[in-house]
């Protein structure tokens, strides 16, 4: 049985717990379920076939070949995953160290006064994640999704949004591919940029590859170009250039708002449901076929820790934003109103997303992880 441990440090809060959602938890199954996410997200060729027609039960067989699945074909893993760690202390902690920018992105586990209701894993905290398979390409195709969790994604409750980032300061196991770095010797944009290139190499991704619309596919990253002395500076400083960039300016004359009722089709491109304070919520619009209940963000924040300093990095998340013949609706309570209350959408607009990215720009490092 060829294995590959993974010894890990969070670098920010985790909110990750399991059915009893008072305890903070380290589960196997929620890390699973990530390196699922991120192997669908980085393997182009997986809903194709020769002739480049799309399948969903074609992916889905590419994924259960790796991860498992319920059908009687891939009901077991090629790759099983185990995690150890020590007693995980309880945090329900206040979070009032955080700055303006990190409440921001962190809002749906504060309530008012900005104490946290759930209990979290504290930053710095060490784990490790097993991977164990027969069949040595499954584990390297494991091990590339583990890579890109660990530098582009995180674990738990606002994983996209600078909770849950994590480092891997260790590996153990000679069934690591010899190209694979988990520990930059070199500056880290670099790093990230080349490390990428192997990951493509490993699952196979070319110029040639296509790319799907129907679900969340890698796309262009950009590292922040300061270097911050401490995780919470970091989520600050992106926090805030994300709350500038989608706050509200309130105005008498409604024609000089930033936002109004009718023009949050643009918030939406940052995902669903959009909450509006003290109203009902922006979110799909229930059919009689399918029910949609959120669209995750397009925007993915993480946190990065190299030579004892802090960086963020946000990563967009390719594919279509809302599914095709479905839309989404606003019914506004506010007695005071006096516009129309109901809104309907059929697609989000894309001008204050593109804005956000071009911003970032002119504060990072790109990080070009698009085959073309």
């Amino acid at each position: 049985m060829n294995k590959i441990t993974f010894h890990c440090r969070t670098i920010s809060p985790m909110f990750l717990s399991g059915p009893d959602t008072d305890e903070a938890e380290l589960r196997a199954p929620s890390i699973k379920g990530a390196l699922r996410f991120w192997a669908r997200a980085i393997s182009l060729g997986w809903p194709y076939d020769k002739q480049g027609d799309e399948s969903h039960k074609r992916l889905l067989k590419q994924d259960e070949s790796l991860f498992g699945g319920v059908t009687e074909a891939h009901g077991r893993s090629l790759v099983e995953l185990s995690v150890r760690c020590g007693e995980i202390a309880q945090y329900p902690a206040t979070l009032l160290h955080l700055d303006e920018g990190g409440k921001y992105l962190f809002y749906s586990l504060v309530a008012k006064g900005y104490q946290v209701e759930r209990k979290y894993i504290a930053e710095d905290f060490p784990f490790a994640v097993v991977l164990r398979s027969k069949e040595e390409g499954a584990l390297r195709k494991a091990a590339a999704a583990f890579w890109v969790l660990a530098h582009f994604g995180a674990l738990g409750t606002r994983a996209r949004r600078g909770a849950g980032a994590f480092r891997v300061v260790k590996t153990d196991g000679d069934a690591l591919p010899e190209a694979l770095r988990f520990k930059p010797n070199a500056e880290l944009g670099a790093f990230l940029k080349k490390s990428i290139a192997v990951v493509h190499d490993i699952f196979q991704v070319s110029e040639d590859s296509l790319r799907s619309e129907n679900y969340s596919t890698l796309g262009n990253a950009y590292l922040s170009s300061e270097a911050f002395p401490s995780w919470d500076k970091a989520l600050d400083a992106i926090g805030s250039i994300m709350l500038k960039h989608r706050k509200a300016i309130p105005n008498k004359d409604r024609s000089r708002r930033k936002f109004t009722m009718e023009t949050l089709n643009q918030k939406a491109a940052f995902g669903l449901p959009i909450s509006v304070r003290d109203d009902n919520s922006v979110n799909f619009q229930e059919t009689e076929n399918e029910k949609y209940s959120r669209r995750a963000s397009p925007v993915s924040i993480t946190l990065l820790k190299h030579k004892n300093q802090f960086h963020w990095m946000v990563t967009k998340l390719e594919g279509r934003l809302i599914p095709e013949g479905v839309g989404f609706e606003f019914h506004s309570k506010n007695p005071k109103a006096t516009c129309e209350k109901d809104h309907f959408w059929t697609e989000a607009e894309l001008a204050l997303l593109n804005s956000f990215f071009e911003k970032l720009k002119l504060k990072s490092v790109p990080i070009k992880t698009l085959i073309r």
